[in-house]
C-alpha cells in the first residue's frame, strides 16, 4: 500500500488538492471500474465523462483538469498521464524472481561464462562459448547456442530458442517461444533438376538494448552479415522478420506483421497488425502503416500508408471510403442508366412522331 504522496514522488506528479497526500491507495484500476482506495488514469477525451462520477481515490491526468471540480477524488497531475500510469504499473506489479543460481537440471557448457546474480532455471541449455551477463533471468526450456552473447538484466521466458552467434543487448525481454537466429527462407531453384537448393545462412542476429520480442515471433539470421533490431524497438507476438532486415530504434511491429529480406526500417516506424512488407525496401523514419496493408515500394520519412497494395496519405482513406460506398454507387449508376434510357426512348418516340 502507498499514499498518494508516495505515488506522486514515484511518477513525478503533483497531488491536487495537496491535503490529499496522505490518502492510502490499495490497488490500481481502469477508470470505468475504479472505486475508493484505487488510482486510475485519464488519457484522452473519450473517458472525460467519467471524471465527474468516478469513485477513485485519485486520477492521474493532465494539469488542464486542475480547475475542474470533483467529488472527493484527488488528481495526480502529469503532462503524460498514460506514461506516468505505465511507470506506476511497473512498480506496482513488479515480479521478483526468487531463484538465483544455476539449476542442477540445467546444462551450461564448461566454456560458457555466466555473470553474477543470474537465474538459470531447469532444462536450460547453454552452448559453448556463450556469455551471459549480470542479473540475467532464463526460464525453463530455453536453448542458447554457441557463442551467444546476452547482456545484463535481460529476461528470457520459457522455450525461447537463441541460435549460435546471436548477440542480445541489455534489458532485452524475449517472450515464450520466440526464435532468434533461425535460418531464413532462402533457396536457389535448379530448374534443370527440379530442385530447390538451400542457401546457407552464415550471419547472425543482433538485438540492441531494450528490445522486446513477443511470443512465437521469429527473427531470422542474416545470409551473410546481420539481421539487426534497433535499441528500444518492440516486436509483438507472431511477427516474422526475415534475413538481413535492419530495424531502427523505437519501432513498433504489431502482431502478425511480416518483413521480407534485406528491407530497412528507419527509427520509430509503426507497422500495424498483419502488415506485409516486401524485400529490399527502405522505410523512412516515422512511417506509419495501417493494419493489413501491403507495402511494395519505398516509403519516405513521416508518411502514412493504408491498404493492400498500400496507398499513401489521405488518398488511402478516401480509397477505403470509396470502396465501402461501391454498392451504393452501383445502385445509383443503375438508376441513372434507367432514367437515361427512359429519356432516350421518349426522345426517340417524339422524333418518330
Amino acid at each position: 500500500m502507498l499514499t498518494l504522496g508516495q505515488i506522486a514522488e514515484l511518477i513525478g506528479a503533483e497531488v491536487f488538492p495537496e491535503d490529499q497526500k496522505d490518502a492510502p491507495v490499495q490497488a490500481l484500476a481502469p477508470i470505468e471500474k475504479a472505486v475508493t482506495g484505487t488510482v486510475t488514469f485519464l488519457n484522452g477525451k473519450k473517458f472525460e465523462k467519467l471524471l465527474d462520477t468516478s469513485e477513485a481515490t485519485a486520477i492521474v491526468c493532465e494539469p488542464k483538469y486542475r480547475k475542474r471540480a470533483f467529488n472527493s477524488t484527488a488528481l495526480l497531475l502529469h503532462n503524460m498521464p498514460y506514461v506516468a500510469f505505465a511507470r506506476l504499473m511497473q512498480h506496482w506489479f513488479k515480479k521478483e524472481d526468487n531463484w538465483i543460481g544455476v539449476s542442477e537440471k540445467a546444462h551450461v557448457h564448461e566454456s560458457a561464462s555466466v555473470g553474477s546474480e543470474v537465474s538459470i532455471h531447469p532444462f536450460v541449455s547453454v552452448g559453448s562459448g556463450a556469455k551471459i551477463g549480470e542479473r540475467v533471468i532464463i526460464h525453463s526450456g530455453v536453448s542458447i547456442g554457441e557463442n551467444v552473447e546476452i547482456g545484463d538484466d535481460t529476461l528470457i521466458h520459457p522455450n525461447v530458442s537463441i541460435y549460435a552467434e546471436s548477440k542480445i543487448g541489455r534489458g532485452v525481454i524475449l517472450q515464450a517461444g520466440a526464435v532468434i537466429g533461425g535460418d531464413g527462407f532462402g533457396f536457389a531453384t535448379d530448374f534443370l533438376k527440379g530442385e530447390h537448393v538451400k542457401i546457407p545462412h552464415a550471419g547472425n542476429v543482433i538485438l540492441e538494448d531494450g528490445v522486446e520480442v513477443g511470443a512465437n515471433a521469429t527473427i531470422d539470421r542474416g545470409v551473410m552479415g546481420s539481421t539487426k533490431i534497433g535499441r528500444g524497438s518492440k516486436i509483438d507476438n507472431l511477427v516474422q522478420v526475415a534475413h538481413n532486415v535492419e530495424i531502427g530504434q523505437g519501432c513498433f511491429l504489431a502482431a502478425q506483421a511480416g518483413i521480407a529480406g534485406s528491407t530497412e526500417l528507419g527509427n520509430y516506424v509503426i507497422l500495424g497488425g498483419q502488415v506485409g512488407v516486401v524485400g529490399h525496401l527502405k522505410i523512412g523514419d516515422g512511417v506509419q502503416v495501417g493494419a493489413q496493408s501491403g507495402i511494395g515500394k519505398n516509403c519516405k520519412p513521416g508518411s502514412k500508408w493504408l491498404g493492400s497494395p498500400a496507398i499513401e496519405g489521405q488518398d488511402s482513406k478516401k480509397s477505403v471510403i470509396a470502396f465501402q460506398k461501391g454498392p451504393e454507387l452501383r445502385r445509383r449508376v443503375k438508376a441513372l442508366e434507367g432514367e437515361l434510357a427512359e429519356i432516350r426512348k421518349h426522345l426517340s418516340d417524339k422524333t418518330q412522331s
